[in-house]
């Protein structure tokens, strides 16, 4: 027995020896190329890695300075990806075959570079990423990758199937608190800029790592909210007004010098505050699309529908509503405004706003307006032609006596339920067809 125990406790302590000298002597660097490799086999570009180094605690991990990916006929001062500080946990029966699989992912940071011609969106450097995942076979599941992205959070569950050659995702993505104004063009000096914090759910599908290649068959839909948006160096209702001016000459000169202080500053200010926006949207061909959307602020409100590319280009098309209070003086200092209301006393008109953002144009439906204000005045001028022509008949003494003074039963007495001449009949008929009012 004890001959035994003797040579249980050798072969221990020469397993022990082994695994010190084990990790005295390990070369990471020997599975530099192997991982290079298998990282190149699965995105189908060149990789690059620096010095590897192998930490026993508290789990057998690889550690990697930097790594860079190129495409195929790129240098590498032209590198598409850099991520440094990475760190990976390796699973130990499988590395002994010379299999790496990872059991975690830890990525300080990594930049992206893409042209600017190729996606003119700024792509924000990822911090902070951390990946909890499981392979099998050819498919990875994601348990969770989170990390930080333009100041704000996101966090991804999902799976990646057949990794090595097509590359298919299904992924649910969810953003929180990202910085708008980091991943959108730098405004030059004088042109407009948007900030504004985005929230996001969404169920994305795309196929392939290459990020062009994965834009291209990204479809995903969901749930957004923009908090906090300011457009600055436009203000919206003021450009809308400025390009009624054929129509209604210096309107919006007219509402800046003449309403009161309260009102009137909102013309004047240099900027558009906006309210929450929340939307339901879906993409595909690299166009987001949203339907039934109010966007408002101090000073109006839009409801409509459009899109957003990946080009940054926007296109809306929407009704422009002012509220009642507002619509209530912009009238009584440009009366003309009285006939874009509607029933409940708003000003309204159809709006497109067009443009790449942040340099968007507010465009009204100038067909709308003009028509709107032809038939008003119109109306409001043959009346005037056929009041002067109408004079009262010898025979009618209603109302008044041979003296033609008023009787005294009728002195002060109006007729609420007047009913309307044959020509003002026809006059209101014609007028609501050239204004649409009848539609």
């Amino acid at each position: 027995m004890k001959k035994l125990f003797t040579a249980a406790l050798v072969i221990f302590m020469l397993i022990i020896a082994g695994i010190f000298i084990f990790i005295i002597t390990f070369d990471a660097n020997k599975y530099k190329d192997l991982l290079a490799e298998k990282i190149e086999d699965a995105i189908g570009k060149d990789v690059r890695i620096d010095e590897v180094s192998l930490a026993f605690l508290p789990a057998l991990s690889f550690r990697i300075g930097e790594i860079s990916v190129k495409d195929n006929d790129k240098t590498w001062g032209d590198a598409l990806l850099k991520a440094s500080s990475v760190s990976a946990g390796i699973k130990i029966l499988p590395l002994i075959k010379k299999d790496i699989q990872l059991q975690y992912l830890n990525i300080k940071e990594i930049v992206v570079n893409i042209p600017e011609e190729a996606s003119p969106v700024r792509i924000p450097i990822f911090s902070d990423i951390d990946l909890r995942g499981e392979m099998k076979g050819n498919d990875i599941a994601i348990k969770r990758l989170t990390g930080i992205a333009a100041g704000g959070h996101f966090s991804v569950k999902g799976n990646i199937n057949d990794i090595f050659n097509n590359q298919y995702l299904e992924m649910d993505l969810a953003l929180k608190g990202m910085n708008i104004g980091e991943i959108l063009p730098d405004a030059a000096s004088g042109d407009p800029s948007l900030e504004a914090k985005l929230t996001m759910n969404a169920h994305v599908n795309a196929q392939g790592f290459d990020p062009l290649e994965a834009l291209d068959t990204l479809s995903a839909s969901g749930t957004a909210r923009i908090d906090k948006g300011i457009l600055k160096g436009v203000n919206v209702l003021s450009m809308a007004l400025d390009k009624i001016d054929s129509i209604l000459p210096d309107v919006a000169y007219r509402l800046k010098n003449k309403l009161p202080a309260r009102y009137g500053d909102l013309l004047k200010q240099d900027y558009t505050a906006f309210r929450p926006i929340d939307m339901a949207f879906s993409m595909k061909d690299g166009k987001i699309t949203f339907q039934e959307t109010t966007i408002s602020s101090d000073a109006f409100y839009m409801v409509g529908r459009g899109y957003f590319d990946v080009r940054a280009n926007l296109g809306v098309k929407c009704d422009l509503f002012i509220p009642e209070d507002l619509s209530k003086e912009f009238v009584a200092q440009v009366y003309e405004l009285k006939y874009l209301q509607d029933n409940k006393g708003r000003i309204m008109m159809p709006v497109d706003i067009v443009g790449r953002i942040p340099d968007v144009s507010v465009k009204p439906d100038k067909d709308y307006v003009t028509k709107k204000l032809i038939a008003a005045t119109g109306e409001i001028l043959i009346k005037s032609i056929f009041n002067k022509g109408s004079k009262p008949s010898s025979g009618d003494t209603s109302g008044a006596d041979n003296s033609g003074e008023p009787n005294d039963n009728t002195q002060g007495e109006q007729d609420p339920q007047k009913e309307q001449s044959p020509e003002e009949v026809i006059i209101k008929s014609i007028f609501d067809i050239i204004s649409g009012a009848g539609k």
